[in-house]
């Protein structure tokens, strides 16, 4: 902590996060499109896409790659989807039931409670 924290001044405790508490959830938190919570509080994943869980035209791509010609992703607009899908979470479509438990695969990815059909 700085000394202005302790000296409780309001300024720098509104504009500077001097901690993040981690979250009670981790990466299986459902709270992922609250932005103050995101902010506040330490996940295990990056920020979250602003499109997941079913919007998100990329990560579907990355997940279902065409078998079209026309429509299957070329190498750079397959490069595009990774930096994407490296740079901001996503839904894991397997929920906490996933058995990928890569370090990479926890940092892109969130793993709420599913009902699976």
């Amino acid at each position: 902590y700085c000394s202005l924290t302790y000296r409780r001044v309001a300024e720098p405790l509104t504009k500077l996060r001097h901690c993040q508490r981690p979250c009670e959830f981790g990466g299986n938190c459902i709270r992922y499109h609250d932005q103050k919570h995101i902010t506040n509080e330490q996940h295990p994943f990056n920020l979250p896409c602003p499109y997941t869980p079913f919007s998100c035209k990329m990560f579907a791509k990355l997940l279902q790659p065409s078998n079209e010609q026309n429509s299957s992703p070329n190498a750079n607009e397959m490069n595009e989807i990774k930096r994407h899908c490296y740079r901001y979470s996503h839904v894991c479509p397997w929920g906490r039931l996933c058995n990928n438990q890569s370090e990479e695969h926890l940092s892109t990815t969130i793993h709420i409670a599913k009902e699976m059909c």
